[in-house]
């Protein structure tokens, strides 16, 4: 049966990021995560990225 609801959801009983705003600890560890997993990429990109004929707004 499907309900919707994400894993985590089902698991925890709230939305994931409902729950690190519980929970700074694991809040913390997942940030560090993603920077781990994505740290690299944000510059890489922006670096790639040709933004002379974009608004800056």
């Amino acid at each position: 049966m499907q309900s919707g609801r994400t894993a985590f959801e089902k698991a925890q009983g709230v939305p994931v990021f409902d729950y690190l705003g519980r929970h700074p600890d694991e809040a913390s560890l997942f940030s560090e995560t993603m920077i781990g997993f994505h740290g690299r990429e944000p510059p890489v990109v922006a670096e790639a990225y040709d933004f002379s004929s974009r608004p800056l707004w």
